[in-house]
């Protein structure tokens, strides 16, 4: 054996102890020769040559490898080579990292991404709270009242032949005028819905007023009628908002022309 090919035999014992995967090829060459760590992952014995399918995965274009390991998918990324072609005598030598746990994570955030997204927590048109979540705030709201008797008010704004523009503009000129408590949603039939706590109905009218004036500066919509209603006793969630609503339907909220 001349000194070349013993140091080739060394290097490949080297590569084979490392702890991450590594395959190498030799253009012309023999079946690519893999290290124990990717023969493991690959679910073959240590010292194995892979067949042509395998090699066309391994040094393929795509750089996360998704294996089948009994009833579990692995994943591997590959790193840039360590050797190509060009370098060392027509060898082409890749790393492999077992990137599993980050593929696992990856897919539970996205799955609990699509949880939520099926939940429906946010109006996809303005950004605002949607219904599911707007009642998700306002009826423990209306259940700390029930206790403690505080204040609770809502404000329910109408904005009649509104297009999207106007809608999102009208969803920023609403929550520029928030206090950190306040929130805002849409509700079933569109309308904006602002929830008010520790807000009685003389303070939510003045809060209205200056909605409709912002309303009015912004040109956020055409017309938009305004109704506000406070929580009292006996009230449930949809009760408060139905009495606001009203007040909507009776004429008696406050109406405007934006720009």
């Amino acid at each position: 054996m001349n000194e070349q090919a013993l140091d080739g035999q060394v290097a490949l014992q080297i590569l084979d102890r490392q702890p991450f995967g590594i395959a190498a090829r030799k253009a012309g060459g023999d079946g690519p020769w893999i290290n124990r760590a990717l023969a493991a992952w690959l679910g073959l014995e240590a010292g194995s040559r892979v067949g042509e399918e395998i090699a066309a995965i391994l040094f393929g274009e795509q750089d996360i490898l998704e294996l089948r390991d009994g009833d579990r998918l692995r994943y591997l990324r590959r790193e840039e080579p360590l050797v190509t072609e060009t370098d060392v005598q027509g060898w082409e030598v890749y790393c492999f990292r077992d990137c599993t746990a980050e593929a696992e994570l990856m897919a539970a955030n996205q799955r609990l991404q699509g949880q939520l997204e099926r939940l429906d927590l946010t109006d996809a048109e303005t950004g605002v709270l949607s219904h599911r979540a707007l009642m998700l705030v306002l009826e423990p709201q209306v259940s700390r009242s029930r206790r403690y008797s505080n204040p609770l008010s809502v404000v329910v704004l109408e904005l009649e032949g509104a297009g999207a523009d106007a809608l999102r503009r009208a969803a920023r000129a609403l929550k520029g005028h928030l206090r950190w408590a306040d929130v805002v949603g849409r509700d079933e039939q569109g309308r904006f819905v602002l929830v008010l706590p520790e807000t009685p109905a003389e303070a939510a009218e003045a809060i209205a007023a200056k909605i409709d004036h912002a309303l009015a500066v912004d040109g956020a919509a055409c017309h938009y009628r305004l109704g506000v209603a406070q929580w009292r006793l006996g009230d449930d969630a949809a009760d408060l908002l139905h009495r606001a609503a009203a007040e909507l339907a009776s004429g008696q909220a406050a109406a405007g022309a934006g720009g």
